[in-house]
């Protein structure tokens, strides 16, 4: 599951990219955004059911709800990603009462001989959050959650292998897609 997350990313990025090439992108960009922010939450989902009851208790003595607030509460990013994943699908705002999803579109307007505008030319296109009084790019955020799940995981020994060696998700720039 986390290597489903790094890839979601991977495709946000790509999808972001592609926004300069077409207004029409934005929606693929806004669907890969979702997807990450669900991938992310599934994997302390994954993680928990992962573990047997003797490593669930080291995790947390409260049990699933404590291991999840531990998550939450130790990682804003992650919080934010139980939220757009929860929130919506059982029409409840258990969290984030004050958090806002923006799509930015930054057009550009051609003037045709008719004297009409047409906005035809994207320039750029971003997907922004805020919470608590601060403003995450998309990408960076679920590069933020996943290095923490990251950490977290290589730490209860849920992963290992290269895991260990490297972070997987450090390596995931925006920018370099």
């Amino acid at each position: 599951m986390l290597q489903k997350l790094s890839w979601e990313i991977r495709q946000l990025g790509i999808s972001l990219r592609k926004t300069r090439e077409s207004v029409f992108a934005a929606q693929g960009a806004s669907y890969h955004a979702f997807n990450c922010a669900v991938t992310a939450w599934h994997v302390v989902d994954w993680a928990w059911q992962e573990a047997d009851r003797e490593m669930q208790v080291a995790l947390s003595r409260e049990g699933k709800a404590g291991w999840i607030r531990m998550l939450t509460d130790s990682c804003p990013a992650l919080a934010i990603c139980q939220a757009l994943t929860n929130n919506g699908k059982h029409g409840i705002g258990n969290y984030g009462d004050d958090m806002v999803v923006m799509e930015i579109h930054d057009l550009r307007a051609v003037p045709l001989a008719t004297g009409e505008i047409f906005f035809r030319y994207p320039a750029g296109f971003e997907i922004k959050v805020t919470h608590d009084g601060l403003t995450y790019d998309a990408c960076d955020l679920f590069n933020m959650a996943g290095a923490h799940l990251q950490t977290v995981l290589v730490k209860a020994g849920l992963l290992d292998g290269l895991w260990r060696h490297g972070y997987v998700f450090d390596s995931i720039d925006r920018h370099d897609l």
